[in-house]
């Protein structure tokens, strides 16, 4: 319904004032003191957007009819200008007091902060952006006002939401924070009666790793090949002897015997690098 249909009365008038003070918000969002160091500005002089300087520009656009984008509603309104002003005065220490304290209560007198508290709006310098919000993790929607899909509502009313994680095992969302709450499990759990969606050890079968130098560790919802004592990973990706690790292995036995014995050829013993060299020479 156009606001130029209601009733020229106190009580339906202010909408029509919302409505100016509104557009002159949108005349001069992107505006500042002028100075050219807006830095410098907003420090010694505050935000521009909650200015009084602002606020002068703003009424200036009050009860101007090209400031609408429609007009025809308000066209057979005998003394347009004169009502306009006179309810726009009524209503100046409402506007002045939302202008200078609330404006960050969210769009068109909505209450609680931007983006439900839960987000960024875009724009809130009044000098970039487009007023759309950008959520914090866990939250969705064009205000910020519910939980992604991995998340539950923990608390929630009219202005706020609080959201928590699902547990990791969930699937498609949850009703709570524990396996139990689960609607469903993802790959690598399974649905217990008893604990919920519960991690599937995939180690117990045989042969998950392909090589005998490698082992399976099990990891929540899935596993891993890690290689065994005494290998390490290759560029390659293969499991290689570790040749620092066993060697000081080998240095760490032969300084804990008693004693050192040479062959009957009074030829000492390999190190430890020569042996671990060996036995890899061995094996190819």
């Amino acid at each position: 319904m156009l606001l130029g249909q209601f009733a020229w009365t106190s009580s339906a008038a202010s909408p029509l004032a919302i409505l100016f003070l509104l557009l002159g918000l949108e005349k001069t969002e992107k505006l500042h003191f002028g100075g050219g160091n807006t830095d410098w500005e907003e420090r010694k002089l505050g935000k521009f957007k909650t200015s009084e300087t602002r606020f002068v520009e703003i009424m200036d656009y009050v009860c101007k009819k090209d400031s609408l984008i429609d007009t025809i509603g308000y066209s057979g309104i005998k003394d347009f200008q004169f009502k306009c002003h006179s309810l726009v005065e009524s209503h100046e220490e409402m506007l002045e007091r939302w202008f200078f304290d609330h404006q960050d209560d969210g769009p068109r007198w909505q209450s609680g902060k931007p983006c439900f508290g839960n987000g960024r709006c875009q724009g809130n310098g009044s000098r970039t952006g487009n007023g759309t919000c950008s959520c914090d993790a866990g939250f969705v929607g064009k205000m910020c006002s519910n939980c992604d899909s991995a998340y539950f509502a923990v608390m929630q009313n009219s202005t706020h939401i609080e959201c928590d994680e699902c547990f990791v095992g969930c699937s498609g969302g949850c009703v709570g924070a524990s396996p139990k709450d689960c609607r469903a499990c993802r790959i690598g759990y399974k649905m217990d009666p008893e604990v919920g969606c519960n991690d599937i050890d995939e180690c117990v079968e045989a042969g998950k790793c392909p090589s005998a130098t490698e082992k399976c560790v099990n990891t929540p919802g899935s596993f891993e090949c890690q290689c065994i004592d005494g290998f390490k990973r290759s560029d390659a990706g293969e499991c290689v002897v570790d040749v620092v690790v066993n060697v000081d292995k080998m240095n760490d036995e032969t300084n804990s015997s008693n004693s050192v014995e040479l062959e009957a050829n009074d030829e000492p013993k390999n190190t430890g690098e020569e042996k671990v060299q060996q036995q890899a020479n061995d094996e190819l």
